[in-house]
């Protein structure tokens, strides 16, 4: 059965809210101060919520995936992949991980570590 903070992760909307001068959600078409926008306030429920955030790390490359233990283990793995094979296409990625109290978990997008990258 989902968990309830799980569900709530997957429905609300990761986009930030935008308030008019009137003080109304334009991003979520939410027209009214009070109560405040749901999508802000069930953020401010889920970061209430967070019992452990961590970040994980990966070396991509032609071959696949290998795990890093942190960044600058990925960034060295990068390097003597490159170093090795220098048209392998590595890179080196990273993500946010929330597990919650109640056992649910969370993996935000993989995002590229700045200065890291296949060389053409």
């Amino acid at each position: 059965m989902t968990q309830p903070l799980e569900l709530l992760r997957e429905l609300v909307d990761p986009d930030p809210c935008y308030f008019d001068h009137h003080g109304y959600c334009q991003a979520h078409g939410w027209m009214t101060v009070e109560p405040a926008c749901p999508h802000a306030r069930t953020k401010e429920l889920l970061a209430d919520s967070i019992s452990v955030e961590s970040r994980e790390y990966e070396v991509v490359g032609d071959w696949g995936v290998d795990g890093a233990d942190n960044e600058a283990h990925a960034r060295r793995k990068v390097s003597e992949a490159l170093a090795a094979y220098p048209h392998c296409g590595a890179r080196a990625q990273t993500r946010l991980a929330y597990v919650w109290d109640d056992g649910s978990e969370y993996y935000g997008p993989w995002e590229e570590l700045n200065g890291e990258g296949a060389q053409p």
